[in-house]
C-alpha cells in the first residue's frame, strides 16, 4: 500500500460485483493488481482474501449496492468486513474510524473483479494478524 499519491493517469478502472449481483462497483487503481499481499488473519484465511487498496475515493457502488452490503466485525472492532446479505460473498474491508495501516483506503477482495486472471497473481505473505 504505497502512500504517494498516484496521478489519475495511471489509474486502471476495474468492475466488481458478488455473485448474485446484488452488489456491483467500479473502482481505480494504478497498476499492478496482479502483486497480492495474503493475509494470514484468521477471516482473510477462511474468505480467500487476495486484497487491493484502492483509495475509499476511487471507489463508485452503483446503484442500490450500499444497501445490499451487509457488515461484520470481530477482535478489536476496528474494522467492518463487508459481504453480500443476499448472496454472501465477501467483498472487502473498510476500516471504523482512524486505522493505523488501511488510513482512507478500502481493501477490496480481488476475486470479486471481473476479468482478473488469477493464474498471474503474484502472491507474498503478509501479517494480517498484527495489523490491529
Amino acid at each position: 500500500m504505497a502512500e504517494a499519491a498516484i496521478p489519475e493517469a495511471e489509474k486502471v478502472t476495474y468492475n466488481g460485483s458478488c455473485h448474485c449481483k446484488a452488489v456491483s462497483f467500479t473502482f481505480k487503481i494504478a497498476p499492478s493488481i496482479y502483486e497480492q499481499d495474503v493475509m494470514e488473519c484468521s477471516i482473510c484465511v477462511r474468505n480467500g482474501y487476495l486484497l487491493v487498496y484502492p483509495n475509499k475515493g476511487d471507489i463508485a457502488f452503483q446503484g442500490d449496492s450500499k444497501k445490499a452490503l451487509k457488515t461484520y466485525q470481530f477482535n478489536t472492532c476496528s474494522v467492518d468486513h463487508f459481504f453480500c446479505g443476499t448472496c454472501g460473498t465477501s467483498i472487502g474491508i473498510k476500516p471504523v474510524g482512524e486505522h493505523p495501516v488501511l488510513k482512507d483506503r478500502f481493501a477490496l477482495n480481488i476475486r470479486v473483479i471481473e476479468d482478473i486472471d488469477l493464474e498471474k497473481v503474484k502472491t507474498k505473505k503478509a501479517d494480517g494478524k498484527n495489523l490491529a
